[in-house]
């Protein structure tokens, strides 16, 4: 099976979960920054984050399916939830 063909079994969509993950984050965010560069803080953070996360995700997901099967990007992915999750409890934000 090429990397172009759907795998056998029920297909599996995280659009649910996309606004649940989002809501928060949002907040999380602004608390990083005081105030006078809160909301340039915020989107530069989730800017370049999207753009960092988007550029290197696909290629190296694509690499690992290509090279040593569809397990390995859940793993890929599974370690990278696992890292922000980890990195997520060490944020320290401003609080009042």
């Amino acid at each position: 099976m090429n990397c172009a063909e759907s795998p056998p079994g029920p297909a599996v969509d995280s659009l649910p979960a996309r606004p649940a993950a989002g809501r928060p984050l949002g907040s999380a965010l602004a608390t990083l920054f005081p105030t006078p560069v809160r909301y340039t803080g915020t989107s530069l953070a989730f800017n370049f984050a999207g753009i960092l996360g988007a550029s290197i995700a696909a290629p190296i997901a694509t690499y690992l399916a290509k090279h040593y099967g569809l397990a390995f990007v859940g793993y890929y992915l599974s370690t990278t939830a696992l890292i922000s999750l980890i990195a997520l409890m060490f944020i320290k934000g401003e609080t009042k």
